[in-house]
């Protein structure tokens, strides 16, 4: 299968047609194009730019987070 979700019917229909001898293959072709938008820099919840606080300002200093 090549698609999700995958369904009785599309089994059932692979089944077919490996039993016919063709291959057995569900789904799309190809891949479609896909362009991703340029990501978009957002302020963080604690008021400092997210590159600020994307090192875990609240890690202790050996980065193994906070042991509860």
């Amino acid at each position: 299968m090549d698609q999700v979700p995958i369904t009785p019917d599309m089994v059932l229909r692979g089944l077919e047609l490996k039993r016919r001898g063709k291959a057995a293959r569900i789904g799309p072709d190809k891949l479609p194009l896909f362009k991703f938008k340029e990501p978009l820099v957002v302020e963080s919840a604690f008021g400092q730019p997210a590159d600020a606080v994307a090192v875990r300002p609240f890690a202790d200093k050996n980065g193994a987070g906070n042991p509860l």
